[in-house]
């Protein structure tokens, strides 16, 4: 579906399920430039339609996407310096890193999901702990105390 800034569809084309999305894609770059006159195109798509391999190739031909990224990729913005967990505390937030620009959300949804997720995982690995013993019984009285000489 292609649609206009305010989200109006413009034009409605059905592929068989087996076509490949980037195949699929740029018929429609070159139906927007000859039918509507675009000068200016953004992609919107999922990890599987906009993935790093083809980022280069959509950049090459003049246009612009939109897409999330993966966890490895986070944990290497994280590692690079250019993205820090705190940035997270807050609801939305944009940073540029080189010729990107991020948009960073908080999902308290997600965080929750996450960490349900890491405490089923815990349970999985670590072992039952053992039964506590039970408490000793209290002295029956007192047990008197004997001297005794440890040298002679």
């Amino acid at each position: 579906m292609l649609c206009d800034r305010k989200g109006f569809p413009l034009s409605v084309e059905v592929f068989p399920g087996s076509t490949q999305d980037l195949a699929a894609l740029y018929p429609q770059v070159e139906k927007i430039a000859s039918r509507f006159g675009a000068e200016r195109v953004v992609f919107v798509g999922d990890k599987g339609m906009i993935e790093s391999a083809r980022i280069k190739e959509i950049e090459g031909g003049g246009l612009f996407y939109i897409t999330s990224v993966s966890k490895p990729e986070i944990e290497a913005l994280a590692s690079s310096g250019a993205i820090r967990p705190s940035l997270f505390d807050r609801e939305i937030c944009e940073i540029e890193d080189g010729p990107v620009r991020y948009i960073l959300r908080r999902s308290p949804e997600r965080a929750e999901e996450a960490s349900a997720d890491r405490g089923q995982r815990l349970k999985k690995r670590s072992p039952p702990s053992p039964p506590r013993p039970p408490p000793l019984p209290p002295p029956r009285g007192r047990i008197p105390a004997r001297p005794t000489t440890a040298w002679r």
